[in-house]
């Protein structure tokens, strides 16, 4: 379980560095001709059960 803990907290940081990433990318491209914009799409993870 702990181990999940630290799973959700390294693809949150992940996921993160991703966005600033593309942020920073589409800032450096903002004059250039025929860029468009780019986007991180974010969603959710199936829930585990554990136990009976």
């Amino acid at each position: 379980m702990a181990s999940d803990l630290l799973n959700v907290g390294t693809q949150s940081v992940l996921t993160a560095q991703r966005q600033l990433n593309t942020t920073g990318h589409n800032i450096s491209n903002v004059n250039t001709e025929g860029y468009s914009r780019q986007s991180v799409i974010q969603g959710t993870n199936a829930p585990r059960q554990y136990g009976g």
